[in-house]
């Protein structure tokens, strides 16, 4: 599947709201969300009690593998990480990072089952050790600064952070000390044979190696806790470089960034405390040996801002858009969400852009214990909770969703002037009426929001908003998402039952070719004043790339469930036309024939809309649910449009569905599902050439219609073929 392209452009990338959107709870303790590299649709979430779970299509699923048991339990202990090897499609190794029943580090080797890849060959466990046999970190008995993040570098070395031993102002020195491994960043070789007895080798270019006073395998010192660091991806973009997320004592938290192979630094840890000096005296006063006073983080934040950090990801994904990308996120243990974005010199340091706290449009929820940030295949970044829940963030493109403040970020559009919409803002809501036109005359009236978001082919999205009904008649609205100029758009249509409080309605589409201004409008398909007015509040727009391509989805609160039965007969008379045209009727300037029992049509130019339609002479119950099939192609060398209405005779009640086709697109088969809101006396099937044309260029054959009791139906579904998607 192509990752979804989005870009924000700058005059709107201020208006973009970053919200937490909850993809997983009920868990216990997570504290990694680890992408599968074989799969996209799979994740691991690691548990700090000892249990990677599986995440398959955002679904929490079963035990991956279990240590429970085997792991120190309670506090900053337990099962901290969990990374696969670069070659893990053919090796199945991946490591984890956990502190066993004696309070020490085991850095773990295991495979994956041969035959089920959401499972691990239990008897595949190898520890790694250091030469004397011992654990790989030997800690000094305290239970905190434990680290326990493990990432592969695209040099596809194994980097290991470990903090300091634990306890206050590390009482034995280790950040600075050469000869332990811990306060360290460390680096090493896993690509070794199974019958290895320390299961890993010292990469040949470790910056200390062969300097006999340092152990071989650190890479970098002065490090209090690195609970959580990245190494921004060059597969999705980055640039390969470190960064640090190092939780602080009490003045600091800090975050240093490392241009890819730039090993050998110091931190400052215990000297340093971010950019201060930390109190109290280190050796007598002396700085230590491989002590860098020129270290510093590219950001810090006091402690009163937050107290214990949780370092993140350069976000490379799509889905937030250009404004985004690039930009470093991170958190706070106690509930801030924020970017920072990143300015790269020549020398390929970084230096702090611009910041951003998000906190604000975060669910509280998501706020509540943040633990740890995962990133899934397409860059997409996700907040992990020792809570039990898992949060994906997600982009609002709507502004002001709520008319809280006013109708700022939405326009209204009528015709034939502007007298002809009415809005008001009522309890934070918006109310809006089209009023009736002269005799003979149509109008129209819009409220909409263009969003400056361009969403590239294919690219998915979800609308969310409260719809309601202040009058005593029924009303109808059609809800557009578009690009700005029309030239794309998918639309839905919602019955308003007289009187109706707001609910909940959604939206479900994607742009079949690339849109420069996504948009989303409502339009007051029946006039008022003395109907009351429409009810607008809480209106959201996001992309999603879980949405289907192959699909618009109209989900309507009100929709009936399927009172069962038996499929009704087929009420289409000559849905292949084989026989000529009747029983079906063509209305309006459209120029049409049929060619080898295939029904062509187009419409000229300038001529307004035309129709081809069969009006069946069936009832259909109020509630009952109607499917219709039916073959559409295109015979020109562009993009067309065709619009598709289930309706009774009177257009008393209706849904719309509209259909891109793919240039020379063959015939291929669609469906139209929705259910009848109120009775109709003549069930109605008709087909509008949206697009003009100078040839015979849509095709229609095959239509069906009947009723579907057994059926489930949300509301309208619009259902088309991946060939008839446009891509």
């Amino acid at each position: 599947m192509t990752a979804m392209a989005l870009c924000v452009g700058a005059a709107s990338a201020q208006a973009q709201v970053l919200r937490s959107k909850l993809v997983a709870e009920g868990l216990s303790s997570p504290v990694g969300f680890v992408q599968d590299p074989t799969n996209p649709n799979v994740q691991f979430i690691v548990q700090q009690a000892g249990l990677i779970r599986t995440f398959v299509n955002g679904v929490v699923g079963g035990n991956f593998l279990s240590l429970a048991g085997q792991v120190a339990g309670g506090g900053e202990q337990g099962l901290l990480g969990l990374a696969f090897a670069p070659d893990y499609a053919t090796s199945r190794r991946f490591f984890v990072n956990f502190v066993n029943l004696q309070g020490h580090t085991v850095i773990a080797r295991f495979r994956r089952d041969p035959v089920n890849p959401l499972l691990v060959d239990p008897s595949s466990r190898f520890d790694l050790r250091w030469p004397d046999g011992n654990a790989f970190i030997v800690r000094p008995g305290f239970g905190n600064h434990n680290g326990g993040n493990l990432e592969f570098g695209a040099d596809g070395y194994l980097y290991i952070g470990t903090g300091d031993g634990g306890a206050g102002n590390d009482p034995f020195h280790h950040a600075q000390t050469p000869g332990t491994l811990l306060g360290k960043m460390l680096r090493i070789d896993v690509n070794v044979p199974d019958i290895d007895p320390q299961g890993y080798d010292v990469p040949p270019d470790n910056p200390f190696l062969g300097d006999t006073a340092v152990l071989p395998e650190i890479w970098a010192f002065g490090l209090r806790n690195p609970w959580r660091y990245t190494l921004d991806n060059p597969a999705l973009g980055g640039t390969g470089a470190m960064l640090i997320a190092d939780v602080g004592q009490g003045a600091r938290e800090e975050m240093n960034y490392e241009p890819m192979g730039a090993g050998g630094r110091n931190y400052g840890w215990r000297v340093w405390e971010g950019s201060i000096l930390t109190p109290g005296p280190f050796e007598g006063g002396n700085l230590p040996l491989y002590f860098e006073p020129d270290t510093k983080p590219f950001n810090e934040y006091p402690r009163s801002v937050g107290r214990s950090i949780t370092g993140g990801y350069v976000y490379r994904g799509n889905d937030l858009g250009a404004s985004f990308r690039g930009r470093y996120f991170y958190a706070d243990l106690f509930g801030k969400v924020f970017s920072v974005g990143l300015i790269i010199g020549a020398n390929g340091e970084a230096t702090k852009g611009t910041e951003i706290d998000h906190t604000a449009t975060m669910d509280p929820l998501a706020l509540n214990l943040i633990s740890a940030w995962g990133v899934d295949a397409n860059g997409e970044l996700y907040i992990v909770t020792l809570s039990g829940r898992i949060f994906k963030l997600v982009l609002e493109l709507t502004t002001n969703g709520n008319f809280s403040n006013g109708m700022i970020g939405w326009s209204t559009f009528a015709t034939p002037d502007q007298s002809y919409i009415f809005t008001a803002i009522v309890d934070g809501a918006l109310e809006f009426f089209r009023q009736p036109p002269p005799p003979g005359q149509t109008n129209q009236a819009v409220v909409l929001q263009s969003t400056g978001v361009s969403l590239s082919a294919n690219a998915g999205f979800v609308a969310r908003f409260d719809l309601g009904n202040t009058g005593p008649v029924r009303k109808r609205v059609t809800v557009l998402i578009h690009d700005l100029d029309f030239d794309d758009l998918a639309v839905c249509t919602f019955w308003l039952a007289p009187g109706a409080p707001t609910s909940t309605y959604r939206m479900t589409g994607h742009a079949t070719q690339a849109w420069d201004n996504a948009t989303i409008s409502f339009y007051a398909a029946t006039p008022g004043f003395n109907g009351g007015s429409y009810r607008l509040d809480d209106v959201s727009l996001q992309p999603d790339f879980s949405v289907s391509h192959e699909r618009t989805d109209c989900v309507d609160p009100t929709a009936p469930l399927p009172p069962g039965g038996a499929p009704g007969p087929d009420l289409i008379v000559n849905g292949g036309f084989e026989t000529g045209l009747p029983p079906w009727g063509v209305f309006g300037q459209i120029v049409w024939q049929i060619d080898g029992g295939v029904f062509e049509f187009y419409r000229p130019a300038g001529e307004p809309a035309g129709v081809v339609l069969q009006t069946t002479g069936a009832a259909v119950a109020g509630g009952a649910i109607v499917t219709a099939t039916f073959e559409l192609g295109n015979s020109s060398g562009v993009l067309k449009r065709a619009t598709v209405l289930l309706h009774s005779a009177d257009f008393l009640d209706l849904a719309a569905c509209t259909f891109w086709l793919a240039p020379g697109q063959p015939l291929s088969s669609y469906t139209m599902r929705t259910f009848a809101t109120q009775p109709w006396t003549n069930a109605t099937v008709s087909v509008y050439p949206a697009s003009v044309g100078i040839q015979p260029a849509i095709r229609l054959d095959n239509v069906t219609l009947r009723q579907t009791p057994a059926q489930t139906v949300r509301g309208t579904e619009c259902i088309q073929p991946v060939t008839g998607s446009g891509s």
